[in-house]
């Protein structure tokens, strides 16, 4: 009896040693690392790709009024886009909270606003209140603010279906460019614009780790 207890015992040993590792690389591709700037490349960013229908609606808001809004950011500070869009332009991120693809498209963004912050606003839009968006902001070393949005209200007007998308908005409050996503190509192409916009030469921004074919983020 005790000699079948022993095999029985390495078996229930190997198992849990087995969901240990599996449950540690899990927390590994989804946790923010500590190091700053840092990209973090989800593995199951191929469950939301870009699909033509959202590429068409981001395209068809090109040129177009942006929807007006007022929030309150990260800063406790409240914003709204007439304000904002009368200082120059601007541009928003949309953020899930909770979501991997969210925190993987974050870098990117970061150093975007690294390179044309003092020259464009940025502004970070998420599905949670005011609390939600300071924690969002603190844990991804986000040097902009980000506005709650628990209500989902500016994520509808801008036809945000996922996280991830991205709109630059030129002064006067017009949209200049709007991504369902991103990829490497569409963060070069959004560099050229924030540079223009700025009225500076387009900055050197590493894009290495983006995609090459356009993600966006989870479904809000």
């Amino acid at each position: 009896m005790a000699q079948r207890l022993v095999p029985a015992a390495l078996v229930l040993g190997a198992i849990a040693l087995g969901i240990a590792y599996a449950g540690a690389r899990f927390r590994a591709e989804i946790s923010p690392v500590p190091e700053a700037d840092q990209t973090i490349i989800i593995s199951s960013a191929g469950r939301h790709k870009v699909t033509p229908e959202m590429l068409a609606t981001t395209t068809g808001m090109t040129e177009q009024v942006a929807p007006a809004f007022r929030a309150e950011g990260s800063d406790g500070k409240h914003y709204s886009l007439a304000e904002m869009s009368s200082d120059g332009p601007m541009a928003l991120l949309f953020i899930k909270d909770g979501c991997p693809c969210s925190v993987a498209a974050g870098p990117f963004y970061n150093r975007l606003h690294e390179a044309y912050g003092s020259r464009v606003r940025f502004f970070g839009v998420i599905d949670g209140d005011v609390g939600v968006a300071r924690r969002w902001a603190l844990a991804q070393r986000v040097e902009f603010p980000i506005l709650g949005d628990p209500a989902l209200k500016i994520v509808r007007e801008y036809k945000a279906e996922n996280s991830a998308y991205f709109a630059i908005i030129a002064p006067g409050g017009t949209i200049e460019k709007y991504w369902p996503g991103y990829s490497a190509d569409m963060l070069k192409e959004a560099n050229a614009h924030l540079a223009r916009l700025a009225g500076v030469e387009a900055r050197p921004v590493d894009v290495t780790d983006a995609p090459a074919e356009m993600y966006s983020g989870c479904p809000y």
